[in-house]
């Protein structure tokens, strides 16, 4: 958990061309990232996805990724904890979701997350955060899960990369 609560929202992060990490990263827990301005594009593994405004990015359990632009781009990363995602039932490790979901109330409850965890004078807002996460990981549950058990194959692949970057 992060500050108690079972994600890290980092909203309204900006990069331009000259001012972004060049370096890719990768971890357990899911992430989404949400444009909220400008375009770019993210790369997940080998693969480059664009992104622009309204755009959704997830961002699956150790894929290497990195989100870049040519000019300027706004957008919010949300990590969700893996232990409190196996303990609704949905294992993000095991799981492999669809990149780029596409959905309407999917990007209207990323955005009340964010409107709810910025306004910290919300007597219920622990448990309002809760609630929208969960509807958040079951829609991506039920209707953008893309492969079940995609773990053994990808954590070879992935156990060899992460040993040639240490390495070099």
């Amino acid at each position: 958990y992060f500050n108690n609560l079972p994600f890290r929202l980092t909203p309204d992060i900006e990069i331009t061309a000259s001012s972004y990490s060049h370096e890719a990263n990768w971890h357990d827990n899911l992430e989404l990232q949400l444009c909220t301005d400008g375009q770019g594009s993210v790369m997940l593994d080998e693969k480059i996805i664009p992104f622009s405004k309204n755009d959704i990015i997830l961002i699956n359990s150790n894929v290497i990724h990195h989100t870049s632009t040519t000019g300027i781009i706004i957008y919010s990363c949300l990590i969700v904890d893996t232990q409190f995602c196996k303990s609704i039932g949905i294992d993000p490790i095991s799981l492999q979701f669809c990149s780029k979901p596409t959905s309407d109330s999917l990007l209207i409850n990323f955005k009340s997350l964010i409107d709810t965890y910025e306004d910290t004078k919300d007597i219920c807002r622990t448990a309002r955060l809760n609630e929208i996460l969960i509807k958040i990981l079951i829609e991506l549950r039920e209707h953008y899960t893309l492969s079940e058990n995609a773990h053994t194959a990808k954590k070879r692949f992935f156990d060899a990369v992460k040993c040639t970057i240490k390495f070099i």
